[in-house]
Formats: C-alpha cells, sequence, structure tokens
C-alpha cells in the first residue's frame, strides 16, 4: 500500500490579524509520535493558516485529515472537513480538543448534524490518533467500513447505522519522554515565520478542578512530566531558530 497521507491543522483566523498566534504545536506533538510509531508508512503535512490548507487539498491527495479545535477554530476546522470531503469522499476526517459536549446524547446530535466528520478524539490526542493510522494501515484507506466497525481507543464517532455513539477512552501517556520533540526533529520548522509564538509543555496535568478549566476533569488530575533535558534541547533549538526573526520575542509555556 502507498504510504498514508495525512493533513493535521491547528488552524487560525488571518483575514485582518492571526487571532491565534502560536506554533501548532499540539498537532507537532500527535505527528511526532505517529512518526515514531509508523515511520516511513506515513506521510504527513502540518498547516496553521487557512490557505494553505486550501491549497493543499486542492492539489494533493489526503487519506486522513485530523484538526485542533477550541472555541477560536472550530468554524474553521468543519469548514477543512467540508472542503476535504467535496474534494475526496473517502477521507477520514478527525477532530480533537475540548471543543466537545461530555453528554452522551449531545454528541450523538453532533455526529448526526455534523455528518462529514467521520471521527471526534477525546482528551489526550496521540494515542488515539495512531489507533487510527493503525486501522487505516491494517485495513486500506479507503475502508472506513472497517475501519469503523470496533471501538477504538479514545475516541467517538457514530454507529453504521447512524442510532449510537460508539466510543471509549484510550489511557494517559504515563511518560511524556515517549514523545519526540516536534522541534528537534524538524516538523515545526516552517513555523518560524517571524509571526507565529513558539509553544513548549514541561507538565500535562493538574490536580484541582476548577470548573472553568478544560483539565479540570479527573482523566488528568496526575500530573505527568518531560524530563528537563527534553525542555532544554526544544530551549536551545528554538533560541538558534527564533534569533532569525527578531520581530518575535515570546515564549509561550503551555502547562496547566
Amino acid at each position: 500500500m502507498d504510504k498514508v497521507k495525512i493533513f493535521l491543522a491547528d488552524l487560525t483566523h488571518n483575514y485582518k490579524a492571526i487571532s491565534n498566534p502560536f506554533m501548532p504545536y499540539a498537532i507537532g506533538l500527535i505527528a511526532s509520535y505517529a512518526k515514531k510509531l509508523y515511520g516511513d508508512a506515513i506521510e504527513i503535512k502540518l498547516f496553521k493558516y487557512p490557505e494553505k490548507l486550501y491549497e493543499a487539498l486542492e492539489n494533493e491527495h489526503c487519506d486522513i485529515l485530523g484538526c485542533g479545535t477550541y472555541v477560536w477554530n472550530s468554524n474553521l476546522s468543519h469548514w477543512a472537513c467540508r472542503v476535504a470531503k467535496a474534494r475526496n469522499p473517502n477521507v477520514l476526517t478527525v477532530l480533537g480538543g475540548p471543543d466537545f459536549a461530555k453528554d452522551k446524547g449531545q454528541k450523538l446530535d453532533y455526529f448526526k448534524k455534523n455528518e462529514y466528520i467521520d471521527i471526534r478524539v477525546l482528551l489526550e490526542g496521540e494515542i488515539a490518533f495512531a489507533n487510527i493510522i493503525k486501522l487505516v494501515l491494517d485495513h486500506g484507506k479507503n475502508n472506513k467500513d472497517k475501519i469503523l466497525s470496533n471501538k477504538i481507543d479514545g475516541c467517538a464517532y457514530l454507529s453504521k447505522d447512524k442510532t449510537q455513539l460508539i466510543e471509549t477512552f484510550a489511557p494517559r501517556i504515563q511518560s511524556l519522554d515517549e514523545i519526540p520533540s516536534p522541534y528537534t526533529t524538524g516538523l515545526m520548522d516552517e513555523f518560524f515565520d517571524g509571526k507565529l509564538i513558539p509553544v513548549i509543555q514541561t507538565t500535562r496535568g493538574c490536580p484541582f478542578s476548577c470548573n472553568f478549566c478544560v483539565e479540570s476533569d479527573e482523566y488528568y488530575n496526575k500530573i505527568k512530566n518531560f524530563q528537563t533535558q527534553y525542555a532544554i534541547d526544544e530551549l536551545d533549538y528554538i533560541g538558534k531558530k527564533i534569533s532569525k526573526t527578531p520581530a518575535v520575542t515570546t515564549l509561550q509555556i503551555a502547562d496547566s
């Protein structure tokens, strides 16, 4: 089988200004973990700007489109999935991120309303998205019935007869060092464009349950951390790259 071609997007509105001016670190982690597992069996491209994703969907083949969603880009992510489906009805569309209901009835309604969305990833994305890729590699790119025939750990989707929600949760990654850095592996190089702010993460999870926070779920109540050297290597790499774009003077640390 040819390589499975994957587009991953963390889109931002950029009509007058870049509304979310941060490098797409989260999808970078998902991509680097997938490349570690599946190597040359897959090809992954990352996107931040809608026009670049649109051009790629117009001119290239895509087997899986995955988009990260939150309140600031949910509409853009849904737009991208509609475009992808119009170009290739067999593309597998996957959305992840906290912009998704917790109530099962609302989840069911969501899939019925948005028929162009095949799968929602629940909570952490690396293991769940890797599970999706494995099924595509096992069953073939265009065999959606097989891919969606059983529960996929970490994912939710609609049953074939569109009457039931099929979902199951995946365990968290216990050692975050299992995820190669998307910076030191070169996946983020194109985003040092003088416009976007680099992002790193040193820990995940939080013991508190504040209502306003997306990580107040019990799933996240134990803190996991990257080793110190992991962060040092990323900062060294970012420092060398960012020195060439003096307009960017900020670093975002995405710890809870």
